[in-house]
């Protein structure tokens, strides 16, 4: 009998806003580094992105483990 072997992937979304604005005001232009960690392979960067016009970045079909978000 065949075992499946389904990958999980995960999706980000991130949303940057002015602090203290009311309503809340996007911020386009934002730079971040998403970096993987992992107890053996240590820190990888995934990639640098920058929020759109609405103070959003998107990253899909991430592999399941732990992130950070470094705003550069």
């Amino acid at each position: 009998t065949p075992i499946p072997n389904d990958l999980v992937s995960i999706d980000l979304k991130v949303y940057k806003f002015e602090m203290g604005s009311d309503p809340k005001l996007p911020v386009e232009g934002a730079k971040y580094r998403l970096v993987a960690v992992d107890a053996i392979k240590g820190e990888t960067v995934i990639g640098q992105y920058m929020t759109d016009k609405n103070g959003i970045i998107k990253v899909n079909n991430l592999d399941t483990g732990t992130y950070y978000l470094e705003e550069l």
